[in-house]
């Protein structure tokens, strides 16, 4: 009985530290631990994503605009010139639409091709009118942009440059970059109006 007894001690102790080991701990955009109210709270406000592929005992949050500034803008239109084959304007922003491969926000059925040419339709329309430029569309993985070949003309991300410089993290649908002659830029991640777009091209634009 002595012997059970100790087992059973051993067991209980061993759940409670494995139960107190995995509490989930939050943290906002700043790195700073939060409380569960906090983080959902901003999660709803969706100025936020969770970032996916985290630890299941954390669980951190990332604004989705950001903006910053590239040193040598000039080498993003040479690698998207060299290896996609594309005529650039060197002062014209660059506008990328990314896609970082199939997921429950981007995997709608054939019904879904109506939609989505006309978003671009509209999308390509606005940009010219604030900008002058029309979008690039990369794909980290192609999976699932099949529905698409027709009237979107997809690009392998060259060298992986937008996945490590811009979208580290696979974000739910696509998300864009818009990125000025002069390096300035701005992101955003997961699925957006294309209002989104056209305002980060106007600010960027230098006409």
């Amino acid at each position: 009985m002595k012997k059970i007894s100790y087992t059973l001690l051993f067991t209980i102790l061993s759940i409670f530290c494995f139960a107190q080991n995995s509490e989930v701990m939050y943290f906002d955009e700043n790195a700073t631990e939060i409380s569960k109210i906090d983080f959902d709270t901003k999660l709803e406000s969706r100025k936020y994503l969770e970032i996916p592929g985290e630890e299941k005992s954390v669980k951190a949050l990332v604004l989705r605009k950001n903006q910053g500034e590239i040193i040598n803008v000039g080498k993003i239109y040479s690698l998207l010139e060299t290896n996609i084959g594309l005529t650039l304007n060197h002062q014209k922003p660059l506008v990328v639409i990314f896609y970082p491969g199939k997921d429950e926000n981007n995997s709608g059925g054939q019904n879904d091709r109506i939609s989505i040419r006309i978003r671009k339709k509209e999308l390509c329309k606005g940009l010219q009118e604030v900008a002058g430029v029309e979008p690039i569309y990369i794909y980290k993985d192609n999976t699932g942009l099949e529905k698409q070949k027709n009237f979107i003309t997809w690009h392998k991300d060259p060298d992986a440059f937008f996945e490590k410089n811009f979208f580290k993290h696979h974000y739910p649908g696509s998300s864009f970059v818009v990125i000025s002659d002069k390096g300035e830029y701005i992101s955003y991640y997961g699925e957006f109006p294309n209002e989104f777009v056209w305002d980060a091209a106007q600010k960027l634009s230098s006409n």
